[in-house]
């Protein structure tokens, strides 16, 4: 109740006169003379002298930013929460989270122009910025004083303790004509935020931060945007400045350039707008070479009064100690992403620890969740800002730090590596490099083949930086390492080019350091994915040197290893002869050692070049050894490869059923252990049979497949294969002109990658496309050709095809084409080729039955087709 003066005073003990009640109910805010009232509600204020009325700010939002651009599904998501119609279960309070700079105030104000504009606040909105990440951080008693005035209290009616500002804000939103719109801005911490929270759902409150803060609310964490969507906020920066300033669309590739170095940050996008807009003589390609020739581009991304390391500076400032020296330590980290045992590594405290700093760090938005579980990843920039706070550590930490981490992926990849692939005991002990006085394995904690490969798929790139780290610093243990566990891996999933990279810098640190070993384990790793690229010639070379390299350290088994993929090398290359020789050699320095899978990769070698040679039993049975070793020591990979050989020596033996058995359980072991190119070559040689075996439809949907494979891993001799193959059954088909597009192409590929045996057989088939569109000079010539290639690599098999052709193109001349067959069906026989055997013998029939009763092929007969002219094609 409220006493004024003239009103009865019962407290003298006199009898009042009678007081009539009245029912009048007082709300709100009073400035003027109150006279009476039953019910009094809110924050009352009696003020006896007449006064104006303070003003009320109930339209704080800040203007637009023109330049907003690409946050169109963000903004959805906003308008679905600043609905006050929305259904009970949508949350009254939003907090947008994100990294410095990364547009969540922009976000907000545009969100809140929109929903005022829709009429959703008739209540007014308010705005207020906490400043939370700078020195002197807005208290929420100070927030709550001008909230307070901007709803229209005077300040001398304002109480001075928290609670009691808190209960009055509520109070006032209760009393508002309707919802009220409330954008708290800058927000580091939920303390800050709570007592500003109004106590009706009605209302809406919207909270920036660069925390995710503890608060019962709606999180839509900021990403930087998408390319598309950073060109054009950079585009329309330039047009607010200048209507007519089109320098980011005129060059798109080197406003995507300036993007890319400037994060796709937004605020980093406008600095370099600003940049531009200040300077209208330059061109963004010249900004785009200055950030991207710079290293250290956080100073250039400064207009005067913006400044990217200013933003970040404020947020690193508001770390914990701990989580300040784990920010500066993943500085260190030469990879786009990492793992927490990484984290764990460059800490060098508890997992657990390190874990609960992590969360504080991703809390800060200062890391990122990446791809995967427990897998984290910095922005660009910020990344940048951290490598420059490292030299706040002492020297002979930081590198403390990064031997841990190196040694870290040094022991994982080892014992992944081990389920990667079988190996003998020695060889194993060899080969990860145990005798460098490291332990040979961490706490890997894998337990199958799949969480081994799914590691090596996860840090593959990391993998190759620490190579090129470890180079660059000169330590020639951990690269060449590292590089050799990783070998098997890189060359099975297909990144051939990124191993050759890698063993590439592993043999430059190793023998700028003098380690003999290192380089011939590096040559050797280097020489074998040489051959899957293509580059036979470089690969003998490395490997040659490898193996002078172990003769002189008397490593016998070193020198084993190497031998056994210069054979490899030398059969790609055509040169079967020395391939032999070696490979021999290779099987004599095994007989020493316990070590089946190695022994069985030298076999699989001398079956292939035995078959490419014409002896089909004998790489037979050479292949069948190789095949019981292998699974003997449960080596997956390499049982795929000796079926893929097996099914290509039974195709040429004419047993298509078991070619394809074969090949389809080669298929499926590929499958298991994610092989590529193993999958690839596997299809390959199926699509042959399927093709010899009158399938041509299947023929082309497996070869499809094979070719897309091949292309995908980058093997340029399995594409040759394929597009031979490809063209044979196009010829077939009747569709010569593709079948010339396609079977010049392989002539190509097999020139540049100087495998005469695959040119052998691209002539033939070109060869023999002359023959079926009736230019048999061109015919004769090139089946010429090919038999002089033929008997220079000494190839039975692609000698028996080039005369088969010749037989072909000469059917004219019924003494040549006789002649021709007869040598091929000799060299048929010897190989025990019964298929083709079976056709020479019925076509030389019919030539000598045509030359008894004078008859011969009438002119519309099209003759044989492309498969039984030449028969078997050459597998993958």
């Amino acid at each position: 109740m409220v006493r004024e003066s003239g009103c009865p005073d019962r407290s003298a003990g006199q009898e009042a006169d009678p007081v009539t009640l009245v029912g009048n109910v007082l709300s709100g805010v009073s400035t003027g003379v109150v006279i009476q009232t039953g019910v009094v509600s809110g924050g009352l204020v009696v003020n006896n002298r007449a006064a104006a009325a303070p003003p009320v700010a109930l339209r704080q939002i800040p203007p637009r930013v023109f330049g907003f651009a690409g946050r169109e599904d963000d903004l959805r998501v906003l308008a679905g929460l600043l609905d006050p119609c929305a259904p009970p279960s949508t949350p009254s309070v939003a907090v947008i989270t994100g990294l410095a700079g990364v547009g969540k105030t922009t976000l907000c104000v545009h969100a809140a122009h929109d929903a005022e504009e829709a009429g959703r606040f008739p209540g007014g909105v308010l705005f207020i910025d906490l400043h939370g990440y700078e020195d002197s951080p807005v208290r929420p008693h100070q927030a709550l004083d001008s909230l307070l005035r901007a709803l229209g209290v005077p300040g001398k009616d304002i109480p001075p303790g928290l609670d009691a500002r808190a209960g009055l804000f509520r109070s006032l939103l209760v009393m508002s004509d309707g919802p009220v719109l409330v954008i708290v801005d800058n927000a580091a911490e939920a303390a800050q935020v709570v007592p500003l929270l109004p106590g009706e759902r009605r209302h809406r409150v919207v909270i920036t931060s660069r925390h995710t803060l503890r608060l019962d609310a709606r999180i839509h964490e900021l990403r930087v945007p998408s390319r598309q969507a950073a060109l054009e906020l950079l585009d329309r920066a330039l047009r607010t400045a200048d209507s007519s300033d089109r320098r980011a669309t005129s060059e798109p590739e080197s406003a995507a350039r300036v993007a890319e170095c400037c994060g796709r940050l937004p605020l980093a996008l406008q600095i370099a707008a600003a940049l531009l807009i200040a300077d209208p003589g330059k061109s963004v390609s010249e900004l785009a070479s200055e950030l991207a020739d710079s290293s250290d581009r956080l100073p250039q991304l400064s207009d005067g009064e913006r400044a990217v390391r200013t933003a970040f500076d404020l947020s690193y400032r508001r770390l914990p100690q701990p989580e300040a020296a784990l920010f500066r330590a993943l500085a260190l980290h030469p990879g786009p992403d990492f793992a927490t045992g990484a984290a764990v590594a460059l800490s060098g405290e508890p997992p657990r620890a390190v874990g609960r700093m992590l969360g504080e760090l991703l809390r800060a938005h200062v890391v990122q969740r990446a791809t995967g579980p427990g897998r984290w990843g910095m922005h660009d920039l910020l990344g940048e800002y951290a490598r420059s706070l490292v030299e706040q550590d002492a020297e002979d930490e930081r590198l403390r730090r990064s031997e841990r981490l190196l040694d870290h992926y040094l022991h994982i990849a080892r014992a992944a590596a081990r389920l990667h692939s079988v190996r003998s005991p020695a060889v194993r002990a060899a080969e990860l490099g145990a005798s460098d006085g490291r332990p040979a394995a961490d706490e890997s904690g894998f337990r199958t083949l799949e969480e081994a490969l799914a590691w090596f798929r996860a840090e593959r790139v990391n993998l190759q930086s620490c190579v090129t780290w470890s180079a660059t610093m000169g330590d020639a243990v951990r690269a060449a390492g590292i590089a050799h566990a990783t070998a098997e891996f890189l060359m099975t999933a297909g990144y051939w080019e990124e191993a050759v990279d890698t063993h590439r810098a592993a043999v430059v640190v190793s023998r700028t350091a003098g380690d003999m070993g290192g380089e011939a384990t590096a040559l050797t790793d280097l020489g074998a994915v040489q051959q899957l690229t293509g580059d036979p010639v470089a690969a003998i070379a490395n490997l040659t040197e490898a193996v002078g390299l172990c003769r002189r350290l008397g490593n016998r088994l070193g020198e084993a290893l190497a031998l056994a993929e210069l054979g490899g090398a030398q059969r790609l290359a055509g040169r079967y002869s020395e391939a032999i020789r070696t490979l021999t050699d290779c099987l004599d320095l095994y007989t020493g050692f316990d070590s089946p899978a190695e022994r069985a990769a030298c076999l699989c070698n001398l079956g292939a070049v035995r078959r490419l040679t014409g002896q089909l039993l004998a790489a037979h049975d050479t292949l069948v050894e190789a095949l019981n070793l292998y699974l003997g020591v449960c080596d997956l990979r390499g049982a795929a490869r000796v079926l893929t050989l097996l099914g290509a020596v039974r195709r040429e033996m004419g047993d298509y059923r078991q070619a394809t058995g074969d090949l389809l359980e080669a298929l499926r072991l590929c499958g298991e252990i994610d092989d590529r190119f193993g999958r690839a070559t596997a299809l390959s040689n199926l699509g042959a049979v399927r093709w010899l075996d009158g399938d041509s439809a299947g023929a082309v949907v497996e070869l499809t497949e094979a070719l897309r494979l091949h292309r995908e891993v980058g093997s340029r001799a399995g594409e040759a294969h394929v597009l031979t193959f490809l063209g044979a059954v196009q010829s077939q088909c009747g569709d010569f002109l593709a079948a010339e597009a396609t079977l010049d192409r392989a002539l190509a590929f097999y020139r540049e990658l100087g495998d005469r045996g695959g040119e052998v057989e691209a002539l033939s088939h070109r060869a023999v496309l002359h023959t079926l569109t009736g230019c048999a000079s061109t015919a004769l010539e090139l089946h010429l050709r090919a038999l002089d290639l033929a008997r220079e690599i000494r190839s039975r098999w692609d000698e028996a095809n080039a005369l088969r052709g010749l037989a072909m193109a000469t059917r004219g001349v019924r003494g040549k084409a006789v002649a021709y067959l007869r040598s091929a069906l000799d060299l048929y026989r010897s190989m025990g080729c019964a298929a083709d055997s079976a056709w020479v013998e019925g076509e030389l029939a019919a030539l000598l039955a045509e030359g008894e009763d004078g008859a011969g092929r009438s002119g519309d007969d099209h003759g044989p087709s492309d498969g039984e002219i030449l028969g078997q094609p050459r597998a993958g």
